[in-house]
């Protein structure tokens, strides 16, 4: 093997290893309004197909999220946008409900009732700073947490989603270090942190590959 081909081989694997926090939100905290707009935002919707394609043109959404979004939307996923003043998504959260994830790392997620998976909550980066996460998160849980238990997985080097996520009640229920060898083979060491009465129902739901 040539030392360009090693050292690459090498690069994707460190960039391959990587922690995440499983936390479960449960109730959104006291003091958080889920319906107060922050400044600069124009609307609080959900995603359809033409939100999608204002975010995608715009630059802020990729063509493989977009596609992505279009799927989960597609299929009885629940969202939370917050659009700009000219109407083009700004920030968003998107809750699977009944549909697997693709495949991350070596982490797939199946979520089904009375369980649902926050996919993916973002902020594009001109409207960080002002409150947009911390509204997402709460707007989920107040639209959509009765009767269902909220989770989703944080990179552990996220701070300001794991930030956001306390102020709204999450709790970490566990790290998963996810690791993958030169022979392509995933290994996976699970530290439970919580006693929460459904972490073993959770768990349930991330499918580790090996």
């Amino acid at each position: 093997m040539r030392l360009r081909d090693l050292i690459g081989k090498a690069a994707r694997f460190v960039r391959q290893t990587h922690s995440d926090y499983v936390v479960a939100a449960f109730s959104a905290a006291p003091g958080i309004d889920p319906n107060a707009l922050p400044e600069g935002a124009g609307e609080l919707t959900e995603f359809n197909n033409e939100l999608i394609d204002r975010a995608f043109h715009s630059g802020r959404m990729n063509y493989a999220k977009a596609g992505l979004f279009r799927h989960l939307t597609g299929t009885g996923s629940r969202s939370v946008v917050i659009t700009d003043e000219k109407g083009v998504p700004a920030a968003w959260s998107i809750l699977s409900i009944n549909t697997p994830t693709g495949s991350f790392g070596g982490i797939t997620v199946r979520p089904q009732p009375p369980f649902a998976y926050i996919h993916d909550t973002f902020v594009t980066p001109e409207f960080r700073g002002r409150g947009y996460g911390t509204l997402l998160n709460a707007r989920m849980i107040a639209l959509y947490g009765e009767g269902r238990t909220l989770f989703c997985l944080v990179r552990c080097n996220n701070l300001p989603a794991l930030r956001n996520w306390k102020k709204c009640g999450a709790e970490k229920l566990a790290i998963i270090v996810d690791g993958r060898s030169f022979r392509g083979n995933w290994n996976h060491k699970v530290t439970v942190l919580s006693s929460h009465p459904l972490l073993r129902e959770i768990l349930a739901l991330i499918r580790l590959h090996h």
